[in-house]
């Protein structure tokens, strides 16, 4: 073969492999970018942790909006806006809970298994599923440059209280007496892309709830990392503080509040003052105070409490 052939053979090569990268170069973008869809986002989450049953919403209007047992959960479009759960049931609560700040969020999209995703360009994803006890949310960071804080809020009148376990009660105080639970976060976890777990906590600031995810060098995303928040449709717990277990041994004056946190008629209240106010003679000689718990609409059962529970509300 003679010199010139050569050479031309050797440029013909390298051109041919120079066209074969460059047209590698977009397929690996579209994938990238597939990777991020509102689709491939609820099948990182379904990866990693599946439910047996997501309450598929239906789209009205600019929200989507599921009816389940208890109540109704709204998800708007703008992640700007808080998402609302409310109590079929009059003396139950209702609950918002306002999602982590994205810069340049862009609208939820309803995926085919009823995940509801948000994007954003900082690399992270929100999404929101619910369920029939509340809703679930996860953040999908899909790089290291994600945020490893997000914040949640609940209303300016609901303060999240740390668990021993890690999970946190939502408490509303009232300025008429007495601090109810209005919801809960189950103990939040945080998987990488290699199913591995990512360490992962809690911590109160004020009326907000921040998850703290730890990322190491190692961590493979994208991770996913969920709070679950749960209300408390089918039972109630009210808090009362020393000065209103007080109200409690009198036996006069507590009336308002049962009527006002568990609907029970005059004459149920009538009944039942008696047997709470013994009850929270005793807590009281025990240095501890009074709460009710309810359960699926029964006679709220009287219960003691005292130290860090409902925040140290007994005071």
């Amino acid at each position: 073969m003679s010199r010139a052939r050569k050479i031309t053979t050797l440029l013909a090569t390298a051109l041919a492999s120079v066209i074969v990268l460059v047209g590698t170069v977009p397929c690996h973008a579209e994938d990238s970018a597939a990777d991020l869809s509102p689709q491939a986002v609820a099948a990182q989450i379904e990866g990693v942790a599946p439910l047996e049953i997501v309450e598929v919403p239906v789209i009205v209007g600019d929200s989507a909006v599921a009816v389940v047992d208890g109540g109704t959960v709204t998800v708007p479009e703008d992640a700007a806006e808080p998402l609302q759960l409310e109590a079929s049931d009059a003396t139950a609560s209702d609950l918002t809970v306002s999602l982590p700040e994205l810069r340049a969020a862009e609208p939820s999209v309803l995926t085919d298994d009823g995940t509801i995703v948000y994007g954003s360009d900082e690399d992270v994803s929100l999404a929101v599923q619910v369920v029939d006890d509340g809703v679930r949310i996860q953040t999908v960071s899909n790089s290291a440059d994600a945020p490893t804080e997000f914040s949640y809020e609940f209303g300016e009148t609901v303060r999240p209280v740390i668990q021993p376990d890690g999970s946190a009660e939502l408490i509303e105080e009232s300025r008429a007496g007495g601090a109810a639970i209005v919801g809960a976060v189950a103990v939040p976890w945080a998987v990488d892309a290699n199913g591995e777990r990512v360490a992962t906590e809690f911590r109160a600031e004020g009326n907000e709830l921040v998850q703290v995810i730890e990322v190491l060098p190692t961590t493979e995303f994208p991770v996913v990392a969920d709070p679950k928040v749960t209300t408390t449709w089918w039972n109630t717990t009210v808090y009362f503080n020393k000065a209103e277990t007080r109200v409690f041994v009198a036996g006069t004056g507590a009336g308002s509040w049962l009527s006002k946190y568990f609907g029970l008629p005059g004459r149920v209240i009538s009944g039942v003052l008696g047997g709470y106010a013994a009850a929270a003679a005793i807590y009281l000689a025990a240095g501890k105070c009074l709460k009710l718990v309810q359960y699926m609409g029964s006679i709220p059962v009287p219960q003691p409490y005292s130290g860090n529970e409902a925040g140290g509300y007994c005071s």
